[in-house]
């Protein structure tokens, strides 16, 4: 049984501005690893509604994430047609 490699990834978001910005970057096993804080992370940090606001992880240096998430989509695939 071959021993698991931790890999870097990113967090990012976008605010409805356009532009994507790393909050932060953290080693995981797996993407899913940091999708459910990330997400509660941004809707009880954020005031008012998270309508608008996207999230992705990204590896570095990667242009295709892996995960992105809308407060109406939830967690998808980037396979699965969410950009």
């Amino acid at each position: 049984m071959a021993t698991q490699e931790l890999k870097l990834c990113q967090l990012q978001v976008n605010v409805g501005t356009g532009a994507w910005r790393t909050v932060m970057d953290f080693e995981v096993y797996w993407a899913d690893d940091v999708m459910h804080q990330a997400e509660k992370l941004f809707k009880c940090g954020h005031t008012h509604s998270t309508k608008g606001i996207r999230l992705r992880i990204m590896k570095p240096g990667d242009t295709r994430p892996l995960m992105n998430w809308s407060e109406s989509e939830g967690w998808q695939d980037w396979d699965m047609g969410a950009a």
